[in-house]
Order: structure tokens, then C-alpha cells, then sequence
């Protein structure tokens, strides 16, 4: 076990500015073989201001993930209209699709009590991964998590600039799975590497 631990403490800690202790990377390292085992995971990265005429094409895209693809967590924040049209989706499909699970990922450890972030989420974390971070970067930090643990990003990225964009350029610099649902044809031109 010693021997996983170093090895993922130095993929960990090139991708990262912080050095964790030994017992984060175990917890990393735990929840990256349940992840494994388990089934497939999505994650969503969107604009603040995503338009709500997106939740059409959202829905016939998760509805497809789970059905042909086999997807069953769902793992996102809650800031801005993207993250709250996917979790309305995803509420909607749960009467459907029983057995899928969307877990609350946290940026900051108050997010947990916070009563604006719904009670219909079936798991809540706050990752020692994004604890260890300073608070200035825990939206960087939890987005770098969900590129690590999800196997494909469901995002609505319109611009080449903010939070949505660079999570979205890392999680493609990971080689995994995109669905860019900004469906503009000038988006698609300047966007042409999602």
C-alpha cells in the first residue's frame, strides 16, 4: 500500500501547487479505486449566466449517458444556472432512473450547511484534496478534482475565459470525454478544440 501511496503522491503533486500529507493521498487514493469499481462518472462545468434553453439538450444528453453509456454519478457544484439546470435534469431523471446518485461536491467547507444548496442531492462532499487548498483557489481546486474522478464533463462553454473554460481546457488536457452543449455556430469555430 506504501508503494501505491508514493507513487500517487508524485502523479498528485505534479498536477498541483501544494504538497499533501501522506494520509490525503490515501483517502485520494481510496476514493480513486471505489470510483473504479464502481461505474462511470460525469461532472458539468457552465457559465454563470448559461441560458435556460439549454435544458432540453441537457436532459437528451444525460438521458443518453445513462442509457448507452452507463453512467450513474453525477457530481457538481451549485453556483451558477448551469449547475442548477443540471441538477433539475438530473432530478427529473431520477423518477426514471432510479439508481443514479448526484453528489454535492463542495468548494468551501460552509457550502455544506449552506440552506440555499438543496437537500435532493443523495451524497455531499468537501474533498481533503480541496481542503488542503487554499481558499483563494478552492473553485480551481474542487474543478481539478472533478477532472480527475469523472470520466466525462458535461459543460456549456460559450467564451474562451473564466472558470468554466479552464476547467474545461484541463479536463480535455486529461484526454477525457466532452460534451460541449454551447451550440452556437461562432461558439463552435472559436471552440473548435471542445
Amino acid at each position: 500500500m506504501s508503494k501505491i501511496i508514493l507513487k500517487a503522491k508524485r502523479v498528485i503533486s505534479n498536477d498541483m501547487i501544494f504538497e499533501l500529507p501522506d494520509h490525503l493521498i490515501a483517502q485520494v487514493v481510496f476514493f480513486l479505486f471505489w470510483k473504479f469499481i464502481m461505474g462511470k462518472s460525469c461532472t458539468f462545468f457552465g457559465h454563470r449566466d448559461t441560458p435556460a434553453s439549454v435544458k432540453p439538450l441537457l436532459e437528451k444528453t444525460l438521458r443518453h449517458l445513462i442509457e448507452q453509456e452507463h453512467f450513474d454519478l453525477f457530481m457538481l457544484g451549485y453556483k451558477g444556472n448551469f449547475d442548477k439546470y443540471a441538477l433539475q435534469v438530473l432530478r427529473e431523471l431520477k423518477q426514471d432512473f432510479p439508481f443514479i446518485r448526484i453528489q454535492f461536491v463542495a468548494a468551501y467547507v460552509r457550502e455544506l450547511n449552506d440552506e440555499k444548496i438543496p437537500d435532493c442531492f443523495d451524497m455531499f462532499d468537501y474533498p481533503p484534496i480541496i481542503e488542503a487548498s487554499p481558499k483563494k483557489f478552492a473553485f480551481s481546486a474542487r474543478n481539478r478534482y472533478l477532472a480527475e474522478c469523472c470520466d466525462c464533463a458535461v459543460v456549456y462553454v460559450a467564451r474562451e475565459w473564466g472558470g468554466a473554460y479552464e476547467a474545461t481546457y484541463y479536463f480535455l488536457s486529461k484526454k477525457k470525454h466532452i460534451v460541449n452543449l454551447a451550440t452556437d455556430d461562432k461558439v463552435k469555430s472559436s471552440m473548435s478544440h471542445f
